[in-house]
């Protein structure tokens, strides 16, 4: 039989375990929305790191630069416009 306190850890850790199912869910269906807006529209979307390198280019960036996204990672952003000399 359980005392009161692994009773009370029991439910704690089930508490903890429906509240990471919820924001896992949560995650999902927003990581979901991001790539169904970002590669459904012509908009020029981009996520950059501190150093200014491209972690993340939308497939717009093709369509309306000619660049292929798989070509820009990890690129730094400045090289699209500062022309090399």
């Amino acid at each position: 039989m359980l005392n009161k306190s692994q009773n009370h850890h029991k439910k704690l850790v089930k508490y903890i375990r429906q509240g990471r199912s919820k924001i896992e869910n949560t995650l999902t269906q927003s990581k979901s929305l991001f790539a169904y807006i970002t590669e459904n529209m012509l908009d020029l979307v981009s996520v950059l790191t501190n150093e200014g390198l491209y972690k993340y280019v939308s497939p717009s960036y093709y369509d309306v630069l000619g660049y292929k996204a798989a070509d820009l990672q990890n690129s730094h952003s400045l090289n699209m416009y500062i022309p090399k000399i």
